[in-house]
């Protein structure tokens, strides 16, 4: 059955495939050769390139006023337009900074001090007590021999540095029921020396005073204690009490070496309960308000900014933010500037209209074009967007965030690409549109445009790809040149131009980098053949004429030497001498 219906094939049959894929050809040349002439699809293209740059350039921006740079001069007047107030962060810090150094040192008290050295006298009691039983009947000298030995391996295990032989003369001298009173009759006072309070009043070297001024706790942490003393006045009231206790001045004085070594500082820092009267301070100050009307200036020109000023300006573009439209489409920021960048790129139309019209494939030109300056403001958007949000706990990196804009990339990738008056035209387009960002800064317009123009200068006619490093590298020397003059002219300090210049050469470096990565993306997505291409493609170890050498050797020749005739015929007729040679080289494949 399948012979019964098989077909036999005719030559016009046979020759359909060859056919079928001369039209293919044929649609598919028809289909570029459209694309790349018709109005239709250069007005579109226009159109749709200039809606994706407004897009990428400005929705959902806020207003962000002149650039300010915290202790440099304030390049300009800036002045309220509404109404608006706002509580100070900046001087409510300053109002409790101010709080914080008045609250006082919190010292509560504690007992500890009192009771080790009464332990210690109810234990010297006690072991005179047992060494007169153990040694009494060896006598007196005995006894105190062996007591001193007891005392004092007591008195050093409590660390308390009691005269040794006054205690002594105080035990030998004074009859037992008159030392046994004296002794309670010093614990009480040295009790209510404690009770009142004991602080210290000399610095660590021992000058006066360390404390002018604490607050006083109980150990309840109530602020009761106004008998308290200074450790000096403690050891007088300590003296009186005991010269009024003892019958003569030599017994007061041994009773006062004795128990002046129970007397310490007993008010102790507390370093919680201090943290709690700051914060109980601190929870009473209001925030002051500050209120400006229309009219009133924010910023003087000339003058140092400071925290405060930043704040200011912060407020106002809040408010100024609040009082606009909830829509981002019906901003009236977005609004304007989508008009300037609409003007702009309509007058960029009639140019290219006019001016470009003897340019080779100038639809897929215009496509190129218009792909790298998106391209290049998607990274300029994003670069700035997230600078913006490191910023907010980095004040100093805002200032460096106009220089970290890569803004010669699309004017070096066009040059290469397409030609030096498009890529001209693009440092144009990339830099009024990041200058209108920057709040209409015509200093950043001015450093993006010489930047764009000296990259794509140094990117016109060049064969190896690590050249696009030195356009680059160009590119940030001419933005921090420019940066630098202008910075200077502004008043900036020699240290903040000195870092912008750095970031502005990084980011040369950087965008020559990137350059090298995005161009073979861009020669493959728009099937152009760059001169560093066909550069490449002219090197003998190229395996195709490598494998040329071998089998073919005089098809080998043969193409060296058109190549030189074609090469040469190019260069005297204006055509592309390189696009020749390497033309000639794979003719005959």
């Amino acid at each position: 059955m399948a012979a019964f219906f098989k077909k036999t094939a005719t030559r016009k049959d046979k020759a359909s495939p060859v056919a079928k894929d001369k039209g293919r050809a044929a649609d598919q040349s028809a289909a570029t050769h459209y694309f790349e002439t018709s109005r239709v699809v250069e007005g579109g293209l226009f159109f749709i390139f200039a809606a994706l740059v407004i897009i990428l350039c400005y929705l959902g921006q806020e207003p962000k006023g002149p650039q300010l740079i915290l202790k440099q001069l304030a390049p300009a007047r800036v002045v309220a337009e509404f109404p608006f107030s706002y509580a100070s962060e900046v001087l409510g810090e300053e109002s409790k900074s101010a709080v914080r150094a008045q609250v006082p040192p919190v010292f509560q008290r504690t007992f500890e001090p009192y009771e080790q050295f009464r332990d210690l006298l109810g234990s010297l009691s006690s072991s005179y007590a047992k060494t007169q039983i153990d040694f009494e009947e060896q006598g007196e000298e005995a006894v105190l021999t062996e007591f001193q030995t007891i005392g004092k391996a007591l008195i050093e295990e409590a660390s308390i540095e009691i005269d040794f032989e006054n205690l002594i003369a105080f035990i030998t001298e004074t009859p037992p029921r008159e030392r046994s009173s004296l002794s309670n009759d010093a614990l009480g006072v040295l009790e209510t020396l404690y009770e009142d309070g004991v602080y210290s009043n000399r610095k660590s070297d021992g000058s006066l005073p360390e404390v002018t001024l604490i607050q006083l706790l109980d150990e309840e942490g109530r602020n009761n204690l106004p008998n308290a003393r200074s450790y000096d006045d403690a050891l007088v009231a300590l003296r009186v009490r005991v010269n009024a206790l003892s019958r003569g001045d030599e017994t007061a004085r041994q009773v006062f070496e004795v128990f002046r070594a129970g007397l310490e500082v007993n008010l102790v820092y507390s370093q919680s309960a201090t943290n709690i009267a700051i914060q109980r301070a601190l929870s009473e100050i209001e925030l002051p308000k500050l209120e400006f009307k229309d009219g009133d200036t924010l910023i003087e020109p000339g003058a140092f900014i400071t925290e405060l000023d930043l704040e200011r300006i912060a407020a106002y573009r809040a408010a100024e933010l609040a009082l606009g439209s909830d829509s981002m489409l019906l901003d009236p920021l977005f609004l304007e500037r989508m008009i300037m960048t609409a003007i702009l790129l309509a007058a960029v139309y009639i140019y290219i209209k006019q001016g470009l019209r003897d340019i080779y494939k100038r639809n897929r030109a215009i496509a190129i074009t218009a792909v790298a300056i998106l391209i290049n403001l998607l990274i300029i958007r994003l670069v700035i967007e997230v600078g913006e949000i490191a910023s907010l706990n980095n004040r100093p990196l805002l200032s460096m965030l106009p220089f970290m804009a890569p803004y010669a990339l699309a004017p070096i990738l066009v040059a290469v690409l397409v030609g030096a008056a498009p890529a001209v035209l693009c440092a144009l387009i990339i830099s009024v549109c990041f200058g209108i960002t920057q709040s209409n800064s015509i200093e950043l317009l001015l450093i993006a445009f010489l930047s764009g123009v000296s990259g794509s200068y140094f990117s016109v006619n060049i064969r190896q790809r690590s050249k696009l490093v030195r356009a680059g590298v160009f590119a940030g020397i001419t933005a921090a040149l420019a940066g630098a003059a202008i910075g200077l002219l502004n008043g900036y300090s020699f240290a903040l131009v000195g870092q912008q210049a750095i970031i502005a050469l990084l980011i040369g470096v950087l965008t020559g980098i990137a350059a090298i990565g995005l161009l073979p993306v861009l020669e493959h997505l728009f099937k152009v053949t760059t001169e560093i291409t066909l550069l490449e493609l002219t090197d003998f170890n190229h395996p195709l004429l490598r494998r040329m050498q071998m089998e073919a050797p005089g098809t080998y020749h043969h193409s060296l030497m058109v190549a030189n005739l074609s090469e040469n015929a190019a260069a005297a007729i204006g055509a592309s001498p390189l696009l020749c040679r390497v033309c000639s080289f794979f003719h005959d494949i």
